[in-house]
């Protein structure tokens, strides 16, 4: 006879010498092991134990977290904390002492550029006229090294842009011509 369990909570696979307790209430077996229901008892109090110190903590220290058990981080605030200012030191390491957050995005174009070439085109789609929807664009796509500056921008509605991302695709060659 196997005497193992899994539990359904952490889906570990356990020794079931005593560290397991069974659930009948829905007409099914359901195994909780020690550990997990330690942490549902914990929870009922208002408590949650943290993976990353080790500790039991108020639900208050710990992050929302919609697809968690429970609702809640598995890490308390400080622990999360602490874990984000090692990153921002390892990116300033890598960037610089001048790297507030996260490494710029490439081919983005700055808000003077962006205002400026909405200004020279009006608001309107620089192919069709549209005022509905319209975004700066990339003349080359950043993705072929074009740069966020003044000559390679252009003011195209969301159709047209669509339209012109399909065509760089297919001179790319990561898109294939439509058959008709």
């Amino acid at each position: 006879m196997d005497t193992s369990l899994t539990c359904c909570v952490c889906r570990v696979t356990k020794a079931a010498e005593g560290n397991f307790e069974l659930s009948y209430q829905y007409g099914t077996d359901v195994s909780i092991c020690e550990d997990c229901l330690e942490q549902a008892r914990l929870f009922a109090q208002g408590l949650k134990w943290c993976f990353e110190c080790d500790t039991v903590k108020t639900l208050g220290e710990f992050r929302r977290a919609r697809g968690l058990p429970g609702g809640r981080s598995l890490k308390c605030r400080d622990c999360i904390n602490k874990r984000d200012r090692e990153r921002r030191a390892r990116y300033r390491e890598m960037f610089g002492p001048s790297f507030k957050h996260r490494p710029p995005r490439r081919g983005n174009f700055p808000p003077a550029v962006r205002k400026r070439l909405l200004g020279a085109s009006g608001g309107c789609c620089q192919r069709c006229g549209s005022t509905k929807e319209v975004a700066v664009d990339h003349i080359v796509p950043a993705a072929l090294g074009g740069e966020g500056v003044l000559g390679n921008g252009q003011v195209l509605c969301v159709d047209c842009h669509r339209e012109k991302t399909y065509a760089d695709l297919i001179a790319m060659g990561l898109a294939h011509p439509e058959r008709t």
